[in-house]
């Protein structure tokens, strides 16, 4: 619901005689939230008031006074209105209690067209401020054509006009090999209203076919043996059995199938034989064909494990949607928008266990459509459109795809100080370059890898083979760009140094916990956490290279038998100089940072500017308590040049630790600093020397 404080405020927003204009945004932007609102109290009675109706594109330009006091604003607060409810500090202070106004609202990106399909507004109060989008209805002014259950005909009415859309007008078949079939598949069967399966090899099968997928959660319930691909019972499987058998999720998968007049599903606990290992290789390396060549994707979102079902039960989402109309040209002509705290497409993923996956962020991303089955609603994703039942005429603004794959949507939290609605945002996956694809594809890749290294995997040996169709894709593009560049680890030999700067973004588990060595010590994927890459910002023209690095095998007669997952035996070398770092006994006092003296800069730079810094890679053996005042080997990589920035030369040096002949990474140093002579100076009065990493 919205208070009545909120309905006449948005419904009278271009009123200046009824909507007070407090200041212009540029204004608020370079005072009021640097601060806080109560800085207005000198500011709101020097704009002269209005009588004329403004135009709507106006609406940029000055912020609104919303509450015109504290007991308003508490008043609406307390009766659960969905915007001011999230306004209310925990304390009040004594000195707000007079303001002119409680709270401000200010619109971002107003113009004529958009305003048609939604509405970007950020309310403000003393210590807090939230971003909402308000979404126009689209039957009747409401949205009484979603029905309880996601297995309705109106919500599969609206997934085959998705669907038919995607085939007939969109470019999103970009299979490999059309005449591609995985090596087992599922086969449905229909007689007398009974549906039954049974497991088919492709050679019975007509190449081409149209086959679907099944992307799900495995869950950590005990699954029944007899439905689960072993050598054991590849004979049962064999045989014609009643979908009733199978777990909730499956019977869902079929009855989708079923409605779409296909006969084939790809599931992975079916098709694969879960006993042999060479099995299993050989299909997770066909993961990337798999998923590309399907024709639809099944994405049980809303299903912890497969007993959860593709379809849900959604009265209390509907119950929560409210309205609220906003005027523009007219107080004659209303425009009705949507706004409930369940349905912003920035919140579509909140307590959906699907996307926790780390093995789901390559179906997803090479699949060329994804129907997702949520708890609240059903949503879709392909090449050219992002959408969900809510709004299912309107795409996300996403830009085009790039060659590696679609855009996927991230729930991932905000960084940003401002919070959305629900604390998270959609990213998107790059900034794009149209002079480079190459860049563009990169980019890409490590975006992919941001968002990867934060999903969960039950199996931690599964770190590099769960994400290995995406970098078989990649490297199948390099390769028809006529770069062959080496993979390993992870880690494209093309990108080097660059693909070694990562930096941990959330503290891992203690390495020693780690069952095996999952990768070398030089990969993001030794570690069990999220990180950031620096490759991401694709800068290479401001960087210069400060170690030549390359991969070799040794020994010399080791057989690598797939690069995509496959490091045993591969060292990475580096030439070029060595620095000490030496962790001041001074500084920052938060694990997992440092404040860091680099011999010799910090003689140099005494007298200066400089921010720097130590990233481990396991926190709880390098802690700032076992550190402080200890001295590391430094590897310099790159030195990056933003000009700008106050502090324009950012310098990274890889951490290493000597493991007999070998070194080891085990973090990364990062100094920010002001002038670039004395990075020269001091790698040039060093001599160069060959690091083999482990």
């Amino acid at each position: 619901m919205h208070c009545q404080v909120c309905r006449d405020t948005l419904r009278n927003i271009c009123d200046p005689s009824k909507v007070k204009r407090i200041c212009s945004t540029e204004w608020f932007e370079a005072y009021c939230r640097r601060e806080n609102i109560s800085t207005l109290q000198d500011h709101v009675e020097k704009l002269p008031s209005e009588k004329a109706w403004r135009d709507p594109e106006e609406l940029n330009h000055w912020a609104y006074g919303h509450h015109g006091s504290w007991q308003s604003l508490q008043e609406s607060r307390n009766s659960n209105c969905n915007i001011c409810r999230r306004l209310w500090p925990e304390e009040v202070p004594e000195f707000q209690q007079e303001l002119s106004f409680a709270s401000v609202i200010t619109f971002t990106d107003v113009t004529k067209d958009n305003l048609k399909q939604e509405l970007h507004l950020d309310v403000y109060s003393a210590f807090t401020n939230w971003c909402f989008f308000l979404y126009t209805t689209l039957v009747n002014n409401t949205l009484s054509y979603l029905e309880p259950s996601t297995s309705s005909p109106t919500t599969w009415g609206i997934i085959q006009h998705w669907l038919h859309g995607c085939v007939e007008g969109h470019e999103c078949d970009h299979r490999t090999d059309k005449d591609f079939l995985p090596t087992r598949l599922l086969e449905l069967t229909i007689s007398d209203a009974e549906c039954s399966f049974r497991l088919v090899h492709k050679h019975e099968v007509a190449p081409g076919v149209r086959y679907l997928t099944l992307s799900h959660c495995w869950g950590s319930k005990a699954w029944n043996e007899k439905l689960v691909l072993t050598e054991t019972n590849l004979g049962s499987l064999r045989q014609k059995q009643n979908i009733d058998v199978l777990p909730q999720t499956f019977q869902d998968a079929f009855i989708v199938l079923k409605r779409l007049g296909a006969r084939y599903l790809w599931i992975d606990r079916l098709c694969i034989q879960q006993d042999s290992i060479d099995d299993w290789r050989v299909e997770s390396a066909s993961m990337e064909e798999v998923y590309s060549n399907s024709y639809l994707t099944i994405a049980a979102l809303g299903a912890e494990n497969d007993e959860g079902g593709c379809f849900f039960t959604r009265q209390d989402f509907l119950d929560s949607l409210d309205t609220i109309q906003v005027c523009f040209e007219s107080p004659q002509q209303p425009i009705t928008y949507n706004h409930s705290s369940g349905s912003l497409r920035h919140s579509w993923t909140i307590g959906e266990p699907l996307l926790e996956r780390a093995w789901v962020l390559q179906e997803r991303f090479l699949s060329p459509r994804v129907v997702y089955f949520g708890s609240r609603q059903v949503f879709w994703e392909c090449y050219e459109l992002h959408t969900y039942e809510q709004r299912p005429g309107i795409s996300f603004n996403y830009k085009p795809p790039s060659k590696l794959g679609k855009r996927i949507i991230n729930n991932q939290a905000t960084r940003s100080t401002r919070k959305t609605e629900q604390g998270v945002e959609i990213v998107l996956l790059r900034l794009y370059d149209p002079e480079n694809e190459v860049e563009n594809m990169f980019r890409d890749w490590y975006q992919v890898l941001s968002d990867y290294t934060r999903l969960k995997l039950t199996n931690p040996e599964d770190k590099l083979v769960a994400i290995s169709a995406v970098a078989k894709r990649l490297r199948k593009l390099l390769d028809n760009a006529g770069l062959n560049s080496e993979y390993v680890a992870g880690i494209w030999q093309q990108r080097l140094p660059y693909s070694l700067i990562w930096f941990l973004r959330s503290r891992p588990p203690p390495l020693s916990n780690a069952r095996v060595q999952v990768a070398p010590s030089w990969s993001w994927a030794a570690v069990n956490a999220g990180c950031d890459f620096l490759d991401i910002r694709g800068k290479t023209s401001d960087a210069t290279i400060l170690v030549s690095s390359q991969f070799t095998v040794r020994p010399k007669d080791v057989k690598i038998k797939d690069p995509l997952v496959d490091f045993q035996g591969i060292k990475l070398v580096l030439w070029g100089t060595k620095l000490i770092a030496h962790i001041s006994t001074q500084g920052w006092q938060i694990q997992n940072l440092g404040a860091l003296d680099l011999e010799p800069i910090r003689a140099k730079e005494m007298n200066r500017e400089l921010i720097s810094y130590i990233t481990f890679d396991d926190w709880k053996k390098y802690s700032t308590e076992n550190t402080r005042g200890q001295k590391f080997e430094c590897i310099p990589l790159v030195l990056y040049e933003d000009e700008g920035e106050d502090l324009p030369y950012s310098f990274y040096c890889m951490v290493v630790e000597p493991e007999g002949p070998y070194y080891r990474r085990i973090g990364m140093a990062t100094l920010y600093l002001s002038d670039k002579r004395y990075i020269w100076e001091a790698i040039g009065s060093t001599p160069k020397e060959e690091f083999v990493l482990i």
